[in-house]
Order: C-alpha cells, then structure tokens, then sequence
C-alpha cells in the first residue's frame, strides 16, 4: 500500500535524492520516490509510518504523514510570501554594503584614510553577518546535511558564501597590516589592494541573488501547478441535505453514503450519486471535458463537482469524500505528477553525486590556483584561489537538473486534465510520444456502442403500430427504434410476445410481427420488394429488421451501431501525425469493413476474440512497432495490458480503465491524439531542459573555475549566484511553454455526417424530438439552424445535398436536429432551401 508523506526543508535534486536514499534503506519499503515539485515522498511496501518519518527527519529533513490534500499552489504562493519578506530584508542591507565595497570605485564619498577603510570593512561585514541571518535557512539545511554526509545546493551556495566571507575577512586583516606611515598615492595604493580582497559583497550578494531566483522559482511553481489547484477547487464546500424532512446545510465533507442532497440551479453537485427527484442540465465539462450539459431525471447518475446550470434535483449520494470521481482524478493525477519518466531517472543518479563532485572540483580548482599563483609568484594566492572555488560552488546549479523532469510532467498531467485525459503514470506520458500505431476496438470507441435506426423503407402508416410494440420489448434494438419514433403518437399495444428471432403485438387491430430477415422469410413473407433496401443496409454494416402484419412484410429497419461523434476526426487527427491505425473487432465482416472505411482506419481484423486482439497487438510489436490500443470494456484488458500504451474510454469498464495508462474521462476518442501530441511536446521540453542543464553546468564551472582567467575573463561568486539562479528559473519557464500551443479540443462539436444508403425515397414524417445544442459560432459566417422533421441518415443526406447545392460547406446532425452551415448565403435562402427538401428549418 501506497503511503505519502510531507516533506519540509528540500531545495533540490540532491535532496530529494538524501530523502529517496533514506527512505529506501527502512525495512519494509518496497519502493520510494520524491516529487520535489510538491515536496512529498511516496513509499510503497508495510514500513511503519515513524520509521520513515525518523530516517527523514535524522537527515535534516522535515517529515509528516499527509493527512489532507492541499492546494499545492498556495503551498508555493505561501513560500514565495515568506522567500519575498526575506528578499526585501536582504536588498536593504546589501545596499549600504555594496556602496561600501564599490563607491570608491565610482568616486562615491568614503571614510578617509587607514581608519576609514577598516571601518568601512568592519560595516559590510556586520551588513553581511546580518543577510546571513535572514537566510539562515541555506546554513541550517547544509549544516544538517553535512552532520550525515548529505550534500544538497544550500551546501554550495553555504560554502561559497562562506569562503566569501573569509576572503572578505583576510582582506580586512590586510588593512589593518597597511603601514600607517604611508602617505598620498602610496597609502592609497596599498589601501586598494587590500580592499580588493573584500568580498564581503561577493558573500552576501550571493545568498541575495539565491533568494532573488528561489522566489522566481516558487512563483513559477505556483503556476506550474493550476491543474491540480483547480481540480480541488472543484470540490464543493457545502452540500444540503434533507434531514426530517427539512433542508439542511452541511459540510461536503460529512456527507456519507446513502444520503439525500439538494442540488438547485448554479450550485455544484456534492458527490456522486443517483438522481431519485427532479430534472435539470448537468455541465460535466470539469470532469469529462464535454461543454454541452447532460439532461439529467430520476435513476440518471451524475458525478460530483458538476454544475447543475438549470433545474433542481435530489440525489442520493453514493460515492463521497475520496471515493468519489473527482477524488480519483485528483488522485491520478498528483500520483503521475509524482512518477518519474524514464528519461528523468538519468538526472536523478547524477543528482546523487552532483553535489560532491562539484566540492570535489572546487576542491581541485583551488589546488591548481594554488600552484599557479606560487609559480607565477613567488608565493601561493590563497584568497584569490578561494575566490575561484567559490565561485564553482556558487554557479553550479543541482536546480535546474531535479527540476527538468518534474516540472514538465506536473504541467503536462495537468494540461491533460483540463482536456479530460487522466494520466496514471510519468512513464506512460513519456512512451505515449514513441507510439508508431494507434489500434482501436470498435464496439463503443469508435462507435456509439449502442444501435440507433438507420433506415427505414417501406408503408410508412404502420409506423407508429410498430413503434408501439417495440416499445413493450427491453431488446437494445427494440429500445432504438421505440427511441426513433419518440415524436410519433402511439396507439396502445397488446399480446406482446417475445421469441427467437422476433417480437409480436396487436396495435391498430392488427397482429404484427417484427423480427429478422430470416425470420420474415421463415414465415413465407415476400421480401422481393424490399431486396435493395435490406442489402444497403447489410453493406453499411446495420441488421435489417422486417415488420409484418397479415403475413406481409410492410416495413424494413435498419439498425446499426454508427459511428461515435468526432471518431473520424479522430482518425485523420492521427494520421496526420504520421501515426497508422487499426481496427480490432469481434464483429463480423460487414459491420467491421463499413466502419473502417467509413473513418478511413487503415486496416481492420474482425471476429476476434480478446486473447485474439492481444496477440495482433504483440505480432505489432514484434515488427517494430509502438502500439497503443483504445478500448472501453471489460473484453479489451488484455489488449490493453498488452499494448505499449493503453487508452480507455472513461463512459467504459473500471477493469478497462484499470489496465490503461490514459483513461479519456469523457469518452471523447478525439483526445487520444492530443495525448500523444502533449506526450511528444512534454518529452522534447525535458529533452530540452536536461540538456539545458548539463551544458550550463559544462560551460559554466571551467569559467568560474578561472580556463580563462589568461584572457581576462573571470566570474566572481557574485555573477556566478545570478547565473545560477536564471538557470533554475529557465528550467521551469521551458516547461510552462507546454501551456502553449497545445490544440484546444472543441468539447460537444457536431460532427459532420455523409449521406448514408437509407432507401428511404421521401421525407420521413417522424419528427426527432431530442433537443440537441447547436454547436458554438467558431466564426461569423458559421451558423447552426435547428432542422424538424429529420428522422434518418437519408434525411441527413437530402438536407446536407440541398444546402451544399448554396454553395455552402454544411455538417447536418441527425441527432441533435441541427444543420451548421459556413458560408455567405444568407438565413432566409439557408431556410427557403431546407423546407423546399420537405423540412421545416428555425435558427
């Protein structure tokens, strides 16, 4: 069992790596790993919560048990307050110092003489003693460090500042050592060459310019983190109950299981639960990504943290406090933010030894200018060698190579959140961006998963008696067609009977019979005039149904599971990221070779059963490629766990979305191409940033270390702290840019429909009754009118064909009952065209 612990005092990669170590080495700890980001270690295994706590706090560290989420955001903006008081105290005493340690240079006025020029020496140093002070926490955390052997950046930076100082020291020993008998430009001189051992400036303005970038850098957090902050901002504060029955208002967080709530126009859903009273139009777009509300009525589920935008309901919760949706995301995705990508464990091991090794160089770096300076004088420099160590210490930036990795996969988890993709791992963000073929299941991920009517042909007075008795069934086809003729007035249906093949009822007076074509032709009923019809139908991948009545066959339906909203966007999504797609289907031939071709998949393999989709997905990967695989149901787990990287549709199976590393929360299959886009944009920005890292620390320490002293070219520890600082500032602005440029999905966009095979030869007179939003303006020339009277896929086409034939580009939505057209006709010829294909249009 996974535990998470709070982890106080870290300020780079070298400690998150201390506390890894620390932890690892506890008794019953199978695994551990630190989010420097939101500072919290995550141990798997059965070690006691205070033996981790201890081997934490034994190496300087601060550790409890994470008790409630927080707002991670506000933790950073909390630490950039506190980094800022410390700041705005350290500038004001580093002022005077600097006018002591350069004014004369400028021809500021000075104290005179030997006396003025020790005072001056001992006022920067009481200055420096004091930003010291302020920013005790570098001292206090490297000294901790190093009582264990644990070095982290406050060691550098602790170091340098120090060295400073004793430079700073020597030189002011070296002013009371001027020979009091010098005068005019020999006391002068011999004054300037002791003050230029005063590095007292060097001392404290490194510490300043290290809390100067630590603010930056807990700002930039702050930012870093919205995606979570807002997720659990979500989470509603109150919810009202109903208590002998009266409302009552309570805590959100005392609501428990079987508990009835109110939820009323504008406030925000409590829990997830089953409505039990009342409608209304639920916006999921927080959860799901989805921007059209859900009408929702009694035994409709709906999930927690959701706006209720119009209506009142009551809902018996069902899943409260952490059990509940949005409890799970969030949980998701803190865990993925957590993980470590492969491509970042490189700078984790380097992280270990980075700090001892640039000791190590200073160290080196000191014993080469000490001979350099004995050879070349006579006598070894030992402050001006200190003063090169230094700034080796000070310009070395362990920052920037632990924040290369987390950084970039916090943004990027949660740039995929706010786009309705859950994330599980750091490791599945980094291998979604290899994926060389995206492999689909078909039932329900490219396809709505459930039939809808697709054509109907034949006497259509019968209509609305066949629709009567299919009502009466809780067939899934039945349910279609009863949904279809949603507008038709019904007459009353009895003698229902169910068999194989078929239903029967009496409507109208009369018996009908409706059931499959073999069943018809079983029964003697000539289909003779209905043959093109029923083969359309069959071609398009639909179940042609036969209604009789008096032995005759008097109306052919087709049903069909079409396509799902946005699947074909899907598909070109993909391919236009060079990527090849494949359908696997345990559908038959027909159904399977119409949606293929229907989305423009590239290959399909159907009647395959689910060990039979998880060997293709293998025989995949043994040619080379990278595969990833779609699906929703319980059926496709072992696709899933096969693939390289797995998707699951979030309206599918919890086993599903237990074996993918993705999970589309808003079964929008569309997304499936923006996470490998954010995958591919998330790894180049770690690419960059890694290297970022090694090569200012390539560069930058020969420089300090003095390579090119010869030339003239030095960095005092002064320059160096600010060079330091920018690198770790760099690093996570690089990772922000993830935040740009991404592709917005447009959630509930209408999708564009092609003229199906209907046979139908006139309008049908069944008015679809879904009250369908029309899709958002995208621009001024684009509208959306609502369409009456379309009742199948033929009606789709006559409309489509009528208003194209304006010259306009046209998307026509059977469901919603809407027409988008773009184009400069204007709304009347729009509405003249639609009624004269025999359809009343309204904007």
């Amino acid at each position: 069992m996974a535990k998470v612990y709070d982890i106080t005092g870290m300020s780079c990669a070298a400690c998150s790596a201390a506390v890894e170590r620390a932890a690892k080495k506890v008794a019953g700890v199978k695994s551990a790993s630190v989010d420097l980001l939101s500072a919290t270690l995550t141990v798997e295994g059965d070690a006691a919560p205070a033996d981790i706590i201890k081997a934490v706090t034994d190496i300087g560290y601060g550790a409890s048990e994470k008790k409630e989420r927080k707002r991670i955001g506000e933790v950073h903006a909390r630490e950039a307050r506190a980094t800022l008081g410390r700041l705005i105290v350290s500038v004001v005493l580093l002022v005077p110092v600097m006018y002591f340690a350069m004014g004369h240079m400028i021809g500021l006025p000075q104290f005179p003489g030997k006396a003025g020029a020790i005072a001056g020496a001992f006022i920067q140093a009481a200055l420096t003693v004091a930003v010291m002070i302020v920013n005790r926490k570098f001292f206090v955390s490297a000294f901790k460090g190093l009582r264990h052997m644990s070095f982290n950046m406050d060691t550098l930076v602790s170091l340098g500042s120090i060295a400073s100082f004793c430079v700073g020291v020597y030189g002011t020993v070296l002013l009371f050592g001027v020979d009091g008998g010098l005068t005019g430009d020999a006391l002068s001189a011999a004054i300037s060459s002791a003050r230029s051992y005063l590095y007292y400036d060097s001392a404290a303005m490194v510490l300043t310019l290290v809390t100067v970038g630590k603010f930056l850098e807990a700002l930039s957090k702050t930012r870093t983190t919205s995606a979570i902050d807002g997720l659990i901002s979500l989470r509603p504060d109150k919810a009202r109950i109903i208590k002998d029955g009266r409302e009552e208002l309570i805590p959100a967080s005392m609501l428990v299981a079987n508990d009835v709530f109110v939820v009323k126009a504008g406030e925000s859903i409590p829990a997830d639960g089953e409505v039990t009273e009342g409608e209304g139009a639920v916006n999921e777009a927080a959860i799901t990504g989805e921007s059209i509300p859900r009408d929702v009525r009694g035994g409709d589920k709906v999930v927690g943290a959701c706006l209720l935008e119009s209506g009142y309901i009551k809902v018996r919760a069902e899943k409260v406090g952490e059990d509940t949706t949005l409890s799970r995301i969030i949980d998701a995705v803190e865990r993925a933010s957590a993980g470590k990508a492969p491509v970042g464990r490189l700078a984790d091991k380097i992280s270990g030894i980075f700090v001892p090794a640039v000791i190590g160089v200073a160290l080196v770096v000191f014993a080469v200018w000490m001979i350099v300076t004995g050879v070349s004088a006579g006598a070894p420099d030992v402050a001006r060698s200190v003063i090169f160590a230094a700034s080796v210490l000070v310009i070395s930036c362990p920052c920037a190579l632990g924040l290369a990795t987390p950084v970039a996969v916090t943004v990027g988890v949660g740039s995929a959140a706010r786009e309705g993709i859950l994330v599980r791992s750091a490791a599945a963000l980094e291998n979604a961006g290899r994926i060389t073929v995206v492999a689909f299941d078909k039932t329900g991920t490219v396809t709505e998963g459930k039939p809808k009517v697709t054509a109907v042909a034949g006497d259509m007075s019968h209509m609305n008696a066949v629709v009567a008795v299919e009502k009466l069934s809780s067939h899934p086809i039945s349910a279609a067609i009863a949904d279809h003729g949603a507008g038709l007035e019904l007459p009353e249906a009895t003698d229902f009977a169910q068999f194989y093949g078929g239903i029967s009822g009496r409507a109208n007076g009369r018996e009908y019979v409706i059931g499959s074509v073999a069943l018809a032709e079983e029964r003697g009923a000539d289909l003779s005039a209905f043959f093109r019809e029923i083969a359309d139908i069959r071609a398009a991948g639909g179940s042609a149904l036969v209604a009789m009545t008096g032995g005759e066959a008097v109306l052919v339906i087709g049903v069909a599971d079409g396509p799902r909203d946005r699947a074909k966007e899907a598909v070109a999504e993909l391919k236009r990221l060079g990527i090849k797609t494949v359908m696997l289907t345990g559908d038959g031939e027909g159904a399977a070779k119409y949606i293929r071709d229907e989305l423009g998949i590239d290959e399909a393999a159907w009647s395959l059963r689910p060990e039979d989709k998880a060997k293709y997905i293998e025989d995949l990967k043994k040619r080379g490629e990278r595969v990833a695989f779609v699906g929703d149901g319980i059926n496709d787990a072992p696709a899933l766990a096969a693939s390289d990287v797995g998707f699951a549709m979030g309206s599918g199976t919890d086993i599903a979305a237990d074996a993918a590393d993705f999970v589309l929360t808003g079964g929008n299959v569309e997304k499936v191409a923006f996470g490998i886009s954010l995958s591919r944009r998330a790894m180049r920005i770690i690419k960059e940033n890694l290297f970022w890292a090694f090569i200012y620390n390539l560069i930058c320490m020969p420089i300090a270390g003095g390579a090119f002293a010869a030339l003239g070219f030095t960095i005092t520890p002064m320059i160096g702290s600010a060079a330091m600082s920018v690198s770790s500032v760099c690093v996570v602005l690089n990772s922000l840019r993830l935040n740009l440029g991404l592709k917005k999905q447009e959630a509930g966009k209408a999708p564009a429909l092609a003229p199906s095979a209907c046979p139908v030869g006139a309008a049908c007179p069944i008015e679809n009754d879904n009250n369908g939003s029309s899709e958002p303006e995208e621009k001024d020339m684009k509208r959306t009118f609502k369409v009456e009277g379309m009742m199948c896929m033929h009606c789709v086409g006559r409309v489509k064909k009528a208003l194209e034939d304006l010259g306009l580009k046209a998307e026509v939505d059977l469901e919603a009952g809407t027409a988008t057209v773009e184009g400069e006709a204007s709304d009347e010829k729009v509405i003249a065209a639609v009624e004269a294909a025999g359809y009343k249009a309204t904007k």
